[in-house]
C-alpha cells in the first residue's frame, strides 16, 4: 500500500511551485507595466532626467519638448540652448524627448505617454521626416520593439495594425513576461549573460538634457555610407507618405490641440536633399506643407540647413553639427518659439 504522506509532498511541491511561478509572473508582468525603466529603458530614463530638470528650475517656466527619431535625438542640444542657461530664470525649459527610430506612430505614443505620466509640455517640436512616414501601418510597427509598448499602448495602436494577428501575440507574451522580457531582464541582474547592444546604444550616451550623443552605429553605417545612400535615394525616388502616417500626425496633432499644446513641425537637416529626383522632392515638400495646413502647425523647413560634413554618416549629425543647428535654430527659431 503506497505512503500516502510520501505521495503527497511531492504533489504539495509542485503545486506550490505553480502557485509561486504564477505570482511571480503577476508581479513582474505589474511592474513592467508600471515602470517604464523596466520595460522601456530609453523612455525612463529620459523621464527621470526630464523631472529632475524641472525639479532644479522650480518653479519652472513653459516646458518645451522636442519628439521625433534618432535624427533628432542626436541633433537637438537643449543644454546649448539659452532658454536652459541658469540666467534664463523663469524662462521656458527645453528638453529632447526623441526616441530612436520613432516615426509619426511612435511620437504619438511618447506625447500619450507623458501625458498620462503627468508631463504636460506647453510646446512640442514635431519631426515630420519622409522616410519614417512612408511605410504602411504595419511597416511603422514592425520598427517598433513590441517589449517597450505596455498594455495602454497596444490598446490604442490595435487600429495601426493592418493584421491584427501581431498584435495578438504580443498580449499573448504578457502571460509568460520573463520570457518574452528574458534579455532586458537579464540585462538588468546579470548584464555580463546578454548583448543589449542592440537597445543600449540608444539611451547609454543621452546627457542631462535628453541629447544622444552620436551613438556607435552610426560609425558602422559610415563604413557602408555608398549602400546607406543608394537604399535611402531608392526609396526617395518611390516616396508617398501612407495613409497610417497621415493619420497618426492627424491624431497627434489633434491632441495637441485639446490639450492646449502649442505643435509645431520640425524637418531636420537632409544631408541628400540635393540628390533627390525632382518629383520625389515635389511631393516630400507637399506633404510637409499639407500637415502644416491641414493642421494649423507651423512648420520649421532645416533640411538645407546643414553641409554635408556636419553629418557623422549622412543620417545623424555629428557633435559639432549638432552645434552649429542650435546656433542656427537659436538665432532663427528660439525668439518666436522659446521666448520668456
Amino acid at each position: 500500500m503506497p505512503d500516502v504522506k510520501r505521495t503527497g509532498r511531492p504533489r504539495a511541491a509542485l503545486l506550490w511551485a505553480a502557485a509561486s511561478f504564477a505570482l511571480g509572473q503577476l508581479a513582474l508582468c505589474a511592474l513592467l507595466n508600471t515602470s517604464w525603466r523596466a520595460r522601456d529603458p530609453e523612455y525612463g530614463l529620459r523621464l527621470r532626467s526630464l523631472r529632475a530638470r524641472l525639479a532644479e528650475r522650480a518653479p519652472a517656466g513653459p516646458l518645451v519638448l522636442f519628439l521625433g527619431s534618432s535624427r533628432v535625438a542626436t541633433g537637438v542640444r537643449p543644454a546649448l540652448l539659452a532658454a536652459n542657461r541658469p540666467a534664463a530664470g523663469g524662462g521656458p525649459v527645453a528638453f529632447n524627448y526623441a526616441l530612436c527610430n520613432s516615426g509619426p506612430i511612435m511620437e504619438l505614443v511618447c506625447l500619450r505617454r507623458l501625458l498620462a505620466d503627468g508631463v504636460r509640455p506647453d510646446c512640442v517640436f514635431v519631426e515630420v521626416w519622409w522616410s519614417l512616414a512612408a511605410p504602411g501601418g504595419d511597416g511603422q510597427m514592425a520598427r517598433i520593439d513590441p517589449g517597450r509598448l505596455g498594455r495602454q499602448d497596444l490598446r490604442r495602436l490595435r487600429t495601426y495594425y493592418a493584421d491584427p494577428r501581431p498584435a495578438h501575440r504580443r498580449w499573448a507574451d504578457e502571460v509568460v513576461p520573463c520570457l518574452a522580457h528574458r534579455t532586458q531582464l537579464l540585462g538588468r541582474v546579470a548584464p555580463s549573460w546578454v548583448s543589449l547592444d542592440r537597445w543600449a546604444v540608444n539611451w547609454e550616451g543621452l546627457d542631462d538634457w535628453g541629447w544622444l550623443r552620436v551613438p556607435p552605429y552610426a560609425e558602422r553605417r559610415r563604413a557602408r555610407a555608398d549602400l546607406v545612400r543608394e537604399a535611402y535615394l531608392h526609396d526617395a525616388a518611390r516616396f508617398t507618405p501612407s495613409d497610417e502616417s497621415r493619420r497618426a500626425f492627424a491624431e497627434l496633432l489633434g491632441l495637441c490641440r485639446r490639450e492646449g499644446i502649442t505643435a509645431v513641425l520640425l524637418a531636420m537637416p537632409d544631408a541628400w536633399l540635393a540628390d533627390y529626383e525632382p518629383a520625389a522632392r515635389a511631393r516630400m515638400d507637399a506633404f510637409l506643407n499639407d500637415q502644416s495646413r491641414e493642421h494649423g502647425a507651423p512648420l520649421i523647413d532645416a533640411r538645407g540647413w546643414m553641409p554635408r560634413d556636419a553629418f557623422a554618416d549622412d543620417v545623424h549629425l555629428t557633435h559639432d553639427g549638432a552645434a552649429a543647428f542650435r546656433e542656427r535654430f537659436g538665432r532663427e527659431e528660439q525668439p518666436r518659439y522659446l521666448a520668456r
